[in-house]
């Protein structure tokens, strides 16, 4: 496996520290994958569960959203806003690399950024979109720095939602592509109602599994593996040899 460390640009002068991951026995024009951590969660974490798509032949971009791992700053500092602008960018980094087939591009959303691929949809190309235990907010806090965690979220994530009244799950009704739900039953952060809300809004077709015996961030024994599977299995079919 290639890997290779870069800068992406992105608002205001920010420089966000990123990964771009390639396999060493394909060529010619490759699939892509953008993967977008979760909160307080870093791309270092990901290299591993990646690496399956990667020897498929998929070129995955990694990157730390501002206030997290090596792209550093103060978390509090920054809105839903400021790091979906960091998503855009490295979306727009990605898809000018050389190699990449811009008619086969997925995404892979963690929780926080789950919301934020859902959100990426809207504003870019995508044609996959893989998340995982996706996260929800109201829309009022989308520019509000430091707002992201805090008793007013966790209330709104125990009611049921429309795309009428949040623009992820309006931007996730829209989007047209393949979609991929990953639950977990023994949620700590987000209440049942959030992936309810999330079903109900895509379109037909969508696929959905639950990892029994699973917390959110999957740190029993086994489960990372499953959710590994579970995502290598998925992406097989968008791979070229």
């Amino acid at each position: 496996m290639n890997i290779q460390n870069v800068i992406i640009e992105s608002v205001a002068g920010y420089s966000l520290r990123a990964t771009i991951l390639k396999s060493e026995n394909h060529s010619g024009k490759r699939p892509a994958i953008l993967c977008i951590h979760g909160w307080t969660s870093q791309m270092a974490r990901y290299e591993s569960r990646v690496k399956p798509m990667v020897e498929m032949g998929f070129t995955v971009v990694l990157f730390d959203l501002r206030g997290h791992g090596e792209t550093g700053g103060t978390l509090s500092d920054f809105s839903i806003s400021d790091h979906f602008e960091d998503c855009k960018a490295a979306y727009d980094f990605m898809i000018m690399l050389d190699h990449i087939d811009t008619d086969n591009i997925s995404l892979i959303g963690l929780s926080y950024g789950g919301y934020l691929a859902t959100l990426l949809t809207s504003e870019r190309k995508v044609h996959h979109l893989m998340l995982s235990v996706p996260a929800l907010y109201t829309d009022d806090i989308f520019d509000l720095p430091d707002k992201q965690v805090g008793p007013h979220t966790t209330e709104y994530r125990k009611y049921p939602h429309t795309p009428d009244d949040n623009k992820a799950l309006a931007a996730l009704h829209d989007f047209s592509g393949d979609v991929f739900l990953l639950e977990v039953e023994h949620d700590e952060f987000l209440s049942p109602q959030v992936m309810k809300s999330y079903r109900a809004a895509a379109q037909p077709g969508v696929q959905y599994t639950m990892i029994e015996g699973a917390d959110h961030n999957m740190k029993n024994p086994g489960v990372n593996e499953k959710r590994i599977r579970i995502w290598s299995e998925w992406f097989k079919q968008f791979a070229k040899e």
